[in-house]
């Protein structure tokens, strides 16, 4: 349900409840904890026992302890806005648990899978409506007004499709990329072969009609680093089952959205700041200690919505940040302080390395294909947003759950196919119809 409101919140916020689009904002969130109550109160005997190491087990307490430091941070103004910083660290964590119950077999992830990424289509012939719609039409609204009005690239609105703003519809359109790939590879029916390939070509152009270049080079990196590490599609020339779905693609672009790809290319060719902003968002957490100090700001002092907040429940402001912040990295930095940040980012890498382990150590294709993406996805997005960006945070965990899922998974294959083995064996003969050199042998 999670998953699902992730995709159709922005609909309900900007079509259905305007008025309360804030408040929607946090329905999935109760949805989240009512299904945490549910699985802590379902008797599961030992099934909940975690090969937790002590690396990560310690990381992730040292976390929460700082963070749970900085909701009471002075400087925020006010714990209750601390706590909601706090939910933007936390909130989803358990997810990376819970997974692991989530699915008892491969054949309901890839049934789960599959039927997910079928959202894309709905969602993509909406993004079409978007942007064939005049930027004053009732589908090309924001959850809240911006000033400025609608985002334009050209003549046509930079379509968010269900999504509030595009910065989220852009983060769904790259992991959903990313999540469809491996299912190129996988031995499918025919049917649901054609559809991942359909889907995945809606999927790049929807990524045109946003105008974004930040997907564009995410995915870039994405499929360099997935033909770089990947062996087996190497090895078994799995690169031929994108020829059809890319020789379609390419079709479809040169027939329809030729003026959109030009006017891509004309910005991402024209805006000579990509290289500067991604060396910006490396560098500037280590540029901000004359402003951060040792303590920080506060968690939830960075957040888009913290002025909302404070207004709406009526809690007295803390200190302004002195700067204007746009990377993660560096919201991160003012937050939790340096101490915080480098503990925050050795837990992403903490998970990098564990997402490797587990592609090295599974064996079965299909295991090694989703483990390699989930290990990509969380590499190409280290530096990007996730604390901030609600969409990719809910994705981030899931997919981290991933580390417990598939090596549980695969494990209870391998008992299931050594049973079958032996129920498989042929029976020893009878003790009368054996000769006495096979007793003896």
């Amino acid at each position: 349900m999670v998953l699902v409101l992730v995709v159709l919140e922005g609909a309900i916020r900007k079509w259905g409840i305007p008025g309360a689009s804030q408040f929607v904002y946090f329905a999935k969130d109760l949805v989240l904890l009512l299904g945490y109550f549910k699985y802590l109160n379902v008797p599961r005997g030992s099934s909940r026992s975690f090969a937790i190491d002590r690396t990560l087990r310690g990381i992730i307490l040292a976390n929460i302890i700082l963070v749970g430091f900085q909701v009471c941070n002075p400087l925020n103004g006010s714990p209750v806005l601390g706590l909601f910083g706090a939910r933007n660290y936390f909130l989803y964590l358990p997810l990376m648990f819970l997974v692991r119950d989530l699915f008892r077999s491969r054949q309901e992830l890839i049934d789960f899978l599959q039927w997910y990424m079928l959202l894309v289509l709905p969602v993509g012939m909406l993004a079409v409506k978007q942007h064939l719609s005049p930027a004053n039409s009732v589908w090309n609204v924001y959850a809240r007004s911006e000033e400025g009005g609608t985002a334009m690239i050209g003549q046509s609105v930079r379509v968010t499709g269900t999504f509030s703003y595009i910065a989220g519809y852009a983060s769904y359109l790259q992991t959903m990329a990313a999540l469809v790939i491996p299912m190129l590879v996988l031995q499918l029916p025919p049917i649901w072969r054609w559809l991942v390939r359909i889907v995945f070509a809606v999927i790049l152009s929807s990524i045109l009609l946003t105008g974004s270049r930040g997907p564009i080079v995410v995915m870039s990196l994405f499929l360099i680093l997935y033909f770089i590490l990947n062996r087996a599609f190497r090895e078994h020339r799995l690169y031929t089952k994108f020829i059809v779905p890319g020789a379609l693609f390419a079709l479809a672009v040169a027939t329809w959205l030729a003026p959109q790809l030009i006017q891509v290319s004309k910005r991402a060719g024209g805006s000579s700041d990509v290289l500067p902003r991604i060396t910006e968002t490396l560098l500037s957490p280590f540029s901000s200690f004359t402003y951060t100090g040792i303590i920080g700001f506060g968690a939830g002092s960075c957040y888009q919505a913290a002025n909302t907040i404070r207004n709406v429940l009526a809690l007295p402001y803390g200190q302004p940040i002195p700067i204007f912040l746009e990377s993660e990295p560096q919201r991160v930095m003012f937050e939790l302080g340096p101490i915080g940040f480098l503990f925050w980012y050795g837990l992403r890498i903490t998970l990098i390395m564990r997402l490797w382990h587990v592609y090295t150590i599974l064996r079965k294709p299909v295991y090694r294909e989703l483990a390699l993406t989930a290990f990509l996805i969380h590499v190409t997005g280290l530096p990007g947003q996730m604390v901030f960006q609600i969409t990719f945070m809910v994705y981030y965990w899931f997919l981290a759950g991933f580390i417990f899922l598939l090596p549980r998974l695969e494990h209870r294959e391998w008992i299931n196919d050594q049973v079958e083995n032996e129920l498989n064996e042929e029976p020893v003969p009878h003790e009368e119809n054996l000769k006495w050199d096979d007793v003896a042998t």
